[in-house]
């Protein structure tokens, strides 16, 4: 076996070889809620993650900026600011989820209308997700930001391998419904806070000054970054959203089995991602060994996509047999699938670039970002006539995405 050459390409494993599990227990997962839901059911399940990841993705921002204050503090005085940075920001995000729960609630009651649905359980455990998860970005925002990539590994992994377990035990007792299969994702999110949670008490230093980082340099940066991760996150996450809301919650279903299984592909990217964004911060003048770890980042990612690309387009119908038990897949749901892994597999290596930028303080470079995220929701409103046109469009938008990202790259040797 070879051994990895250097630092980035050992954690970089660590950090792959826990998504492999994370992969396994997220496909899992979908294998026993695809089967045991119906298919009005399972629609339902991956709109509300569609919305749930409509916030999630943008709320990354929060946790790239305190990654970088993190990293920074590391490479200014050792660390010796982020115990106190840690219970500052506990406080500040507690105070924000409590006053989160009666906005989150109120718009659980409208989409509940909006989406024609008798019951209101499913549409309040989504609305939590997003108030838990602020715990979440908090503690994975330390962990990479120390560069403590086994504690970041375990943990993700735990969360889908443990969700899979008590979804499985749900559903198999007869519970099957969205609701329960949300409760596993909460209960998942939970039991990777405790290891997070284990992995930074750890790690962190034993005195506590109070010169932590600042808290305005944070938010400024948490609220510049915002509209261009929403962006991007719309580009992700909204096709799924858009079927459900153009089309009969059946035909909605059969496109969400396709295009979760073609949205995996964006799960290659983010160990990479996690283990160049803390190499490349800009807190000092810049080096030449920042673009060269981006380089190296950009061709594991590439060569992963190519690889996921292939085995998508050969065994799409394959991939619909085993994990959702179609005996035989119909040609549209076969074609959704390659469609949707090709339109992710382009915003691959846009997601890698975005986080380039937003390590070195440089978001601005990628607005181009949000002017191709609302015309997504705009054009299908005037083309949906089948879900494949949703993801004709997407591939097109995401073509472009990922050249103006390129694009702005250009000459960048720093």
């Amino acid at each position: 076996m070879i051994k990895p050459r250097d630092p980035f390409e050992k954690q970089s494993l660590i950090l792959i070889i826990a998504a492999l599990f994370g992969h396994a227990g997220n496909y899992a997962y979908h294998v026993i809620t695809g089967r045991l839901l119906s298919d009005n059911e399972y629609g339902l399940l991956m709109a509300l993650f569609g919305m749930v990841n409509l916030v999630l993705i943008p709320m990354s921002a929060l946790s790239i900026a305190l990654t970088r204050a993190v990293s920074g503090d590391l490479v200014r005085q050792q660390g010796a600011g982020i115990r106190t940075l840690c219970k500052r920001w506990t406080l500040y995000l507690s105070l924000t989820a409590i006053a989160l729960l009666l906005p989150t609630f109120l718009c659980a009651e409208l989409l509940k209308e909006s989406y024609n649905l008798n019951r209101l359980a499913p549409l309040l455990l989504a609305a939590l997700i997003p108030g838990l998860n602020l715990f979440l970005t908090l503690s994975g925002s330390l962990l990479q930001g120390m560069q403590k990539f086994k504690g970041l590994a375990f943990r993700g992994a735990s969360l889908f391998i443990f969700r899979a377990l008590l979804v499985g035990a749900c559903l198999l007792l007869g519970w099957r419904a969205a609701g329960w299969a949300l409760l596993a994702h909460l209960l998942g999110m939970l039991v990777a806070l405790g290891i997070s949670l284990g992995f930074i008490f750890h790690a962190l230093p034993k005195t506590a000054p109070k010169n932590a980082p600042a808290t305005k340099p944070i938010l400024q940066q948490t609220l510049g970054a915002i509209p261009i991760l929403l962006a991007f996150s719309t580009l992700m996450t909204a096709d799924v959203i858009l079927a459900r809301y153009f089309f009969a919650p059946g035909l909605s279903g059969q496109f969400a089995q396709s295009a979760t299984l073609g949205r995996m592909i964006l799960w290659l990217p983010l160990p990479i991602a996690q283990v160049m964004f803390p190499k490349v911060v800009r807190d000092s003048q810049p080096t030449p060994a920042q673009f060269q770890t981006l380089k190296k980042a950009l061709g594991y990612t590439l060569l992963f996509i190519l690889a996921a690309l292939g085995t998508a387009w050969v065994f799409a119908d394959l991939g619909l047999q085993l994990v959702y038990g179609i005996s035989n897949p119909p040609p549209e749901q076969i074609a959704w699938l390659r469609g949707t892994a090709l339109a992710m597999g382009l915003l691959g290596p846009v997601y890698l670039l975005l986080q380039y930028e937003l390590a070195r303080g440089k978001i601005r470079r990628m607005l181009p970002l949000c002017f191709f995220a609302p015309a997504f929701p705009l054009l299908t409103h005037f083309y949906h006539q089948n879900p494949g046109d949703l993801i004709h469009i997407l591939i097109g938008l995401n073509s472009l995405a990922l050249l103006s990202a390129l694009w702005v790259l250009r000459g960048e040797k720093d």
